[in-house]
């Protein structure tokens, strides 16, 4: 079964998968193999989940199968290791942030507070991705903690721009030049498992059927 990103953000985490293969394809696409069994689906753990009963498993390799993380348009990757403990989906986070060449500046007309800005993005961000720190991370250094107008307060990638509008708005602080003129592009999406990731325009997880035998569960 294929999945596309947010359906594979969506049902993997915890997967105690290994990587048994990797392909770099023209023009830039990759394929990672991962072996894994997805115990958290076997029926008798989500039954003793609801009644708050014991669980476990005993061993699993006759159950294990092969998916298959694929990248197309493939911008980054990073590897450390064949583990995939966890695998991660996301499509904004600081690691994005951070690899994004595609930047504006901001530039303001009001004296900026950079505690009561991080306050502001606190509030905005809840519990996305991220922290203000993060975000504050992309803002020039400044004397008192005070960045003093008419400046470039900083210059930030094309994700955070709505997000730095909006708290410097919410403290009252006057922006000067807030269009930006931004190229069409699809989506960044990241896919991280363990210490390895990469980034892609788009990611799918094709992952096969899994048998969820009665002998390989243990509890209650």
């Amino acid at each position: 079964m294929l999945l596309d990103f947010e359906q594979a953000a969506a049902r993997f985490g915890h997967i105690d998968g290994t990587v048994v293969g990797m392909r770099l394809r023209y023009p830039a696409s990759i394929e990672v193999d991962i072996r894994f069994y997805p115990w958290w689906e076997h029926p008798r753990y989500r039954d003793a989940i609801t009644r708050g009963a014991s669980w476990g498993f005993v061993e699993t390799d006759g159950v294990m199968r092969t998916a298959t993380l694929i990248g197309t348009e493939l911008e980054i990757l990073h590897l450390c290791g064949l583990s995939a403990t966890d695998v991660a989906f996301s499509e904004s986070c600081p690691r994005l942030w951070k690899t994004d060449t595609d930047r504006g500046d901001i530039l303001v007309n009001t004296d900026v507070d950079l505690a009561r800005l991080a306050d502001a993005l606190g509030e905005r961000m809840g519990r996305s991705p991220g922290t203000p720190a993060d975000v504050l991370a992309f803002v020039a250094e400044a004397a008192g903690g005070v960045l003093r107008a008419p400046r470039v307060i900083g210059s930030f990638p094309r994700q955070l721009h709505p997000l730095v509008l909006g708290a410097l708005a919410d403290i009252g602080v006057e922006v000067y030049a807030q269009e930006e003129y931004w190229e069409p592009r699809g989506r960044r999406l990241l896919a991280e498992f363990d210490d390895s990731w990469f980034i892609a325009r788009d990611i799918w997880f094709d992952v096969p059927e899994f048998d969820h035998p009665p002998e390989v569960y243990v509890g209650a």
